[in-house]
């Protein structure tokens, strides 16, 4: 066992609120990251990352997919679900980016 990581799922009640959820399953990491999760080695920098989207999308009404701006891709997916809740797909912009 590699130990435990956060990555960011939807909140349980609060549809397009993104939260953060401990994982400490292996293979669940590799599942993460293979549909383009983040994994975040504290909560501290998790909780972070998820006010900052939830503070930015705040105002636009929610997480809205935008493939015009050099995303992969951004929302929720169904495919992955950390206890339960769908995973949050972050933007990528950086290398890598397809």
């Amino acid at each position: 066992m590699v130990g435990t990581k956060h990555t960011l799922v939807e909140h349980e009640a609060l549809d397009g609120v993104v939260v953060t959820a401990c994982v400490s399953d292996t293979k669940l990491f590799d599942k993460i990251e293979a549909h383009g999760g983040a994994l975040y080695d504290t909560m501290q920098e998790a909780d972070a990352v998820a006010d900052r989207i939830n503070e930015k999308y705040a105002a636009d009404g929610g997480i809205v997919p935008d493939l015009l701006n050099g995303a992969h891709m951004s929302g929720f997916t169904k495919k992955v679900r950390v206890s339960g809740q769908r995973l949050y797909i972050p933007i990528r912009t950086g290398p890598g980016t397809s």
